[in-house]
């Protein structure tokens, strides 16, 4: 279909087939494992439950080597919270990838509006534009323009573009801490043009390297059929470390 749906199945490794179809299977898979709830205590639950604006640099890291960054910036507006982040990626050869992507939600973080425009290496736009009953997507870019409409869940939607890994930061402001166990969220994929669900689950709180530090941070997790993937974030949120080991992909704030 359109170049830009197919530049962005290529995510963090430009050049490495396996992560961009990995990746896809998170969101496309849809049955998850299970585990015994482990509750944090009431002041953890009490952080997360009020979203807070973030803001920071992601390395993105493939077989031990960094391939690209992503900087991205939560913030509250006057109509909810504006979620923006830049990919900058480096493939094989010295090719680069560069995309920017901006997400409007309301109070509840229900997503309203996303926009994602490629600057290379070829240019090209992506709008979805989120109502209550109906969602249209808008595809542009050398190809002949795409159009579709999706009829989605309002509960519990999230809007996780595959390439944008602060995204699952607004996934983590979801999750209710008191019910615990795992909980099914509705998920648009805008890029794959893909309604799914996915389900997310907290595990512990952990001692986990980031950088050169150790830090104290909550663990959460979330497992396909195919794949695992490992978040460690704050109490607010704010996402400190990634793993995806089937991919042999890390993703490690600065």
């Amino acid at each position: 279909m359109s170049r830009i749906r197919e530049h962005s199945q290529e995510l963090a490794v430009a050049g490495n087939g396996r992560l961009s179809a990995a990746l896809r299977t998170i969101l496309i898979w849809l049955s998850l494992f299970s585990w015994p709830a482990w509750l944090p205590g009431a002041m953890a639950q009490e952080a997360a439950s009020k979203p807070a604006p973030d803001s920071g640099t992601f390395d993105i890291i493939s077989a031990k080597n960094k391939v690209g960054t992503e900087t991205f910036q939560i913030k509250a507006n006057e109509t909810g919270w504006e979620a923006t982040g830049e990919l900058q990626l480096s493939g094989a050869g010295g090719a680069k990838t560069s995309e920017t992507g901006t997400l409007r939600l309301d109070g509840k973080l229900r997503p309203s509006y996303y926009e994602r425009l490629q600057k290379s290496p070829i240019s090209g736009k992506l709008v979805a534009q989120i109502g209550a009953t109906e969602t249209l997507l808008e595809i542009s870019d050398e190809d002949e323009p795409f159009q579709q409409v999706f009829y989605l869940s309002s509960n519990d939607l999230v809007v996780l573009d595959t390439n944008f890994f602060h995204h699952y930061a607004l996934l983590l402001r979801l999750y209710d801490r008191a019910k615990g166990m795992a909980q099914a969220f509705n998920v648009f994929i805008p890029q794959e043009a893909l309604p799914g669900t996915i389900n997310l689950q907290y595990l512990a709180r952990e001692t986990v390297p980031v950088g050169q530090a150790s830090k104290e941070l909550d663990h959460f997790q979330a497992v396909t059929d195919e794949l695992q993937i490992d978040i460690w974030a704050t109490p607010e949120g704010a996402i400190q470390r990634i793993s995806i080991p089937q991919a042999n992909l890390e993703v490690v704030r600065q």
